[in-house]
């Protein structure tokens, strides 16, 4: 995954506030979480890998299902974030920052993986979609 902007720390701690502040934002966060979690049901009976995860809030909803989830995420900035909120809402996280084309998990390590708004911030996207 390139570097970008989400590596700054300050980037990642209003992330959630710059894109789902607000009520309209909230909307946006919870529909799109909870297509996240309809569409992986019966597939959440085992590991679960959100690739991008940012701030982790696919992540953290799939925790509520998954027996395991990883967020993994090229930025630790955006992942201490995402550990954070799992800490304080008691949910269960594993982090990895890891580059989106080279995870470093065995094929089949996963039940379910998921991304969501990651893809337009790889430049080798393919190479990603690939792994």
């Amino acid at each position: 995954m390139e570097r970008s902007v989400y590596l700054n720390p300050d980037v990642a701690k209003a992330y959630e506030e710059d894109r789902f502040g607000g009520a309209f934002g909230a909307f946006v966060r919870d529909l799109e979480v909870r297509t996240f979690v309809d569409l992986a049901q019966g597939y959440l009976d085992g590991d679960a890998l959100d690739v991008g995860a940012g701030t982790g809030k696919v992540a953290m909803a799939l925790a509520l299902h998954a027996p395991r989830v990883v967020a993994a995420d090229a930025s630790d900035e955006m992942l201490g974030v995402a550990a954070k909120q799992a800490a304080a809402e008691g949910v269960r996280l594993e982090t990895v920052v890891t580059d989106a084309c080279r995870l470093g998990f065995d094929d089949g390590a996963f039940r379910c993986v998921v991304s969501s708004r990651m893809l337009m911030h790889v430049s080798a996207w393919r190479d990603a979609l690939r792994e």
